[in-house]
């Protein structure tokens, strides 16, 4: 089985992924900063590290796992070290409010409504959908 190796500058995102067979060598992280020199930290696909790298994410040594890449500044980190928007993402009507998505220059949610063809942002304030 092929093993992942995260290739991370000297703030520790990450600006590449290569994949070594595990049967040439024991210790990918070793055989990458060898080689290819730099810094690198293996990547799993089966869930150590919490996820995978992906280029652009992070890897924080402390909690020795790899982090995705922010989505919006106004998005934080959770103890998960899963990033979460500002308002949450309204729950329910799928089926009617299609192609959510975040607007971060307003700060919410909007989807496409597709009974009535029109956009609608979401109002906390309310908890309800509202036509743009």
């Amino acid at each position: 089985m092929a093993k992942q190796a995260a290739l991370l500058d000297a703030a520790n995102i990450v600006r590449d992924i290569i994949i070594v067979a595990d049967d040439i060598v024991p210790n990918v992280k070793i055989y990458c900063e060898k080689r290819f020199k730099g810094t690198w930290e293996e990547s799993f696909t089966d869930g150590t590290r919490q996820r995978p790298a992906v280029i652009g994410g992070s890897y924080d040594p402390v909690k020795d796992v790899f982090i995705n890449e922010q989505p919006f500044a106004s998005w934080t980190l959770d103890e998960n070290n899963d990033w979460q928007p500002p308002v949450p993402m309204p729950e329910g009507d799928y089926d009617t409010y299609k192609r959510r998505a975040w607007d971060e220059a307003n700060q919410r949610w909007t989807a496409f409504n597709q009974n009535t063809n029109v956009d609608y942002y979401w109002d906390a304030a309310t908890s309800s959908w509202t036509q743009i």
